[in-house]
C-alpha cells in the first residue's frame, strides 16, 4: 500500500490517540507526558499497519509528523475544555454576584462560606449554595444571544485586558506556558518512536 497507505493508517490512528489523550485529561484528570509516548507509538503502529508492514523511511518521517499533530491535537482540546469550563465559571459568577445583592435588597438571610473554603473567587465554592444554585439556573435558562450579549457587556467592563470566551490564541498560549522540559522530552520520545514502529525498522520487517 506504500506511502499513502502509511498517511492513512497513521491520521486514523493519530485521530483515536489524540481523542483519547484528551478524553483521558478532561474526565480522567490524567495529562503526564508519558500519555504523548503512547500517542507516538499508536501512531507508529497505525502506519505500519496501513503500509502493509513495509519497511521505508519515509513512512517513518510521515508517522512522525502525524504524531506531534496528534499530540497537540489532543492537547489543544483538552485545553480549550478546559479554558471554556473555566469561562463559563466565571460567567455564572457574575450571575451570582447579582443574585446576592438582590437577595440582600430583599432582605434573604444566607451565610457566606468561610473565606478558607477553597475553590477560588468565581468558583461554586465561594458563594452560599441558594445563591450559586439560583445563579446557575437563571445561566442555564440564558439563550446563546443571551449569553453572548452577558458575556460582551462583562468584557468591557473588565479591566483586566483578558477574554472572557478563549479562542485559539488563548489556549495556544496556554499550553505554551505549561510546557516544560519533561514534556518536550516525551514529545521527542513520541517522535522516534513513532519514526522506528512507522518506518517498519522497529522489528525488522520486510
Amino acid at each position: 500500500m506504500g506511502a499513502l497507505g502509511a498517511v492513512i493508517g497513521a491520521l486514523v490512528a493519530g485521530v483515536v490517540g489524540g481523542a483519547a489523550w484528551a478524553m483521558l485529561s478532561i474526565f480522567g484528570d490524567l495529562e503526564h507526558g508519558i500519555m504523548a509516548w503512547a500517542v507516538g507509538g499508536v501512531v507508529g503502529f497505525g502506519a505500519l499497519l496501513g503500509s502493509g508492514r513495509k519497511v521505508n523511511p519515509m513512512n517513518g518521517v510521515l508517522a512522525a509528523v502525524i504524531s506531534v499533530l496528534a499530540v497537540f491535537g489532543g492537547k489543544y482540546f483538552a485545553y480549550d475544555h478546559v479554558l471554556t469550563s473555566f469561562s463559563g465559571m466565571v460567567l455564572t459568577s457574575y450571575v451570582a454576584d447579582e443574585v446576592a445583592d438582590e437577595f440582600m435588597d430583599a432582605g434573604r438571610d444566607f451565610d457566606w462560606p468561610s473565606a478558607h473554603s477553597g475553590g477560588g473567587r468565581f468558583a461554586e465554592e465561594h458563594y452560599p449554595p441558594e445563591v450559586w444554585s439560583e445563579a446557575t439556573d437563571r445561566w442555564a435558562q440564558m439563550g446563546a444571544e443571551s449569553r453572548s450579549e452577558y458575556e460582551a457587556r462583562h468584557q468591557a467592563g473588565s479591566t483586566s485586558g483578558d477574554d472572557l470566551e478563549p479562542g485559539t490564541g488563548v489556549v495556544l498560549e496556554a499550553i505554551k506556558e505549561d510546557l516544560n522540559l519533561i514534556d518536550l522530552l516525551f514529545i521527542g520520545l513520541a517522535i522516534a518512536t513513532a519514526f522506528r514502529i512507522g518506518s517498519g525498522m522497529m522489528g525488522g520487517e520486510e
